[in-house]
C-alpha cells in the first residue's frame, strides 16, 4: 500500500528521461546554423516584418483619417462663413430696403 511519501512510485519515468534527454537527431537540427533554426529564425523576421507593416498601415490610415476630419472641419468652416456672409447680406437688403 502505498504511502503518501511513495510518489517516486507515480512518476512516468521514460518520460521524465526522454524531457530530460532528447535524442540527438532533434538536438542536431536545433543546433544554431542548422537548417530548422535558420527556418525559425526565418519565420520570426517575416513575422516582425509583417508586425511593422501592420504598424506603419495603422499609422498611416490614422493620419489619412486625421487629414480627412482636418479637411471636413475646413469644408465646413467655410460653408458656415458663406452662409454667415449670405445672412447678413440679405439682413443689410432688409434694413436699406
Amino acid at each position: 500500500m502505498p504511502t503518501e511519501f511513495d510518489w517516486l512510485t507515480l512518476i512516468d519515468k521514460r518520460a521524465a528521461l526522454r524531457e530530460q534527454f532528447p535524442p540527438l537527431s532533434r538536438l542536431r537540427s536545433e543546433r544554431p546554423g542548422s537548417a530548422s533554426d535558420n527556418r525559425r529564425k526565418e519565420l520570426i523576421a517575416a513575422d516582425n516584418q509583417l508586425s511593422k507593416a501592420r504598424a506603419e498601415q495603422a499609422r498611416w490610415q490614422e493620419a489619412a483619417d486625421r487629414n480627412a476630419r482636418r479637411q471636413e472641419r475646413i469644408e465646413n468652416e467655410k460653408r458656415r462663413r458663406e452662409y454667415k456672409g449670405y445672412q447678413a447680406a440679405k439682413h443689410q437688403l432688409k434694413e436699406s430696403a
